[in-house]
């Protein structure tokens, strides 16, 4: 029984090692200089280019708790319905 428990207790040590190694990345290659000046502000978008789902200007977050009946997610519900007035009662989106 002991020999199993070390064996299993030194595959995950090693599997830990392994798992957390860094992982190579490769540079990004440098960026040409821009032969123009970006603009400063984007041109405003036609009416007729709205997202469908923003068609009736309100806001809609979804609220998928993990459990429900639970206080914590019911505040985290709360915060989120309130969110979503503010930003509704903003402005147009």
């Amino acid at each position: 029984m002991k020999r199993l428990n070390l064996l299993l207790a030194i595959i995950m040590v090693v599997a830990l090692a392994v798992g957390c190694a860094p992982k190579p990345t490769a540079t990004p290659a440098p960026e040409a200089a821009p032969t123009q000046a970006p603009p400063t502000e984007a041109p405003p978008a036609p009416a007729e280019a709205k997202h469908p789902a923003l068609a009736d200007n309100t806001i809609t977050i979804a609220w998928i708790p993990k459990a429900l009946n639970n206080p914590g997610f019911e505040i985290g519900k709360v915060g989120a319905e309130t969110k979503a007035a503010e930003l509704t009662k903003a402005g147009p989106y």
